[in-house]
Formats: C-alpha cells, structure tokens, sequence
C-alpha cells in the first residue's frame, strides 16, 4: 500500500513538472510557459490609478484627485467641480469596492460635479479613466439615500468578488447652522466586461 502511494506521488510531481516547467524546443513556432511572462501580463492587467470619470446621463466629467481617510473621517475634493477617489479602497476594474465622493455644490451654492447625481438612473454608464490609458464602464445598480450619520462606511470600503464603483455626495436638507446636509447619496455600479 505504501509503495502505491510512493508510485502515484511520484506520477503526480513529474506531471506537475512537465506542465509548469517551461519547455524549450528549438523549433519554429513552438511555446512556452514562462512565469515571467504571466507575471507581467498580470501586472499589465492590473488597473492604474483613476484620473478621469464621466457620466454623460448626467452631463458630469471630472479629473480625479487622490483622498484619504483620517481619524475615521472622510477628506472631501478640494474643488466642487473635481471628484475624489479614496486611495484606501480598490482602484477601478479591481475586485472589491472602488470609492469616489463629489460635492454637490460649493459653499456659495454653485453646482459641484455630483449636482445632477440625485437625477441617475439604475442602468445608466459611468465611465473612469486610468492613468495606463484604460477606460473602464460600469453600470448603476443601485441608488440610495442615508441620513448623514447613517452611512455604512465599512460596508463601503469592503471587499467584493467583483469591481464595484461607490460615488457619494450630499442630498437632503442643508443645514445652514451645521454646514451641513442631511443625507447622503450612495450610487452604486459594477463594470461591464
């Protein structure tokens, strides 16, 4: 019984090896299984950083700047007409949930980017652009709103099985004595393939 196990062991290591060592032949055409090469393709399709989104039903383009979370609060884009990617979630086309914010307006109540975001629809695109040149499309599949002091952030930030966007801003009611609003509007895609 042993020597059996001995036998099959030994069958299942020379299959290993003759199909993930590479095999060079000098012939012409031939090809081979190279680690190197799948290391670079993985690493060529590993999405770059996001530079630019555009959500033409709602006639928003955007650069996008880089932000962060601190002290468990949420940085916010510097500019009402910029949206802001959180470099502590996935970048856009990986799996898990890419998470961007935008005003709605500015502190003198000009519209921001995200304006008109109450207004999209679930099915409609939403586009963003990588600093390697890739523009990648997702699609709404969900729109909600929380009070201000309900936003599920963990949920957020979480890990998926596939590439999700998250956009938030501001809706509800403004509070002039808080400068604030009451809700937030979450938007959700997931990227077409």
């Amino acid at each position: 019984m042993r020597i059996k196990f001995i036998l099959i062991g030994v069958f299942l290591l020379a299959i290993s090896l003759f199909l993930f060592i590479p095999q060079h032949s000098g012939a012409e055409g031939s090809r081979s299984i190279s680690y190197h090469a799948l290391a670079k393709k993985a690493e060529q399709s590993k999405p770059g950083i996001p530079i630019r989104m555009t959500i033409p039903s709602i006639k928003a383009a955007s650069s996008i700047e880089s932000l962060n979370i601190e002290d468990g609060k949420m940085e916010t884009p510097e500019y009402a007409e910029e949206v802001g990617w959180y470099t502590d979630s996935v970048r856009p086309g990986e799996d898990g949930n890419a998470v961007f914010a935008g005003h709605r307006d500015d502190r003198e109540g000009n519209p921001g980017i995200f304006w008109r975001l109450g207004q999209i629809q679930v099915d409609d695109s939403i586009y963003v652009e990588d600093d390697l040149g890739r523009k990648r499309e997702f699609r709404v599949v969900d729109v909600r709103e929380y009070l201000h002091t309900n936003v599920p952030l963990t949920t957020l930030f979480t890990k998926s099985l596939s590439p999700h966007l998250i956009l938030i801003t501001c809706s509800g009611e403004y509070n002039s004595v808080n400068n604030n609003y009451s809700e937030r509007l979450i938007v959700t895609a997931v990227e077409i393939e």
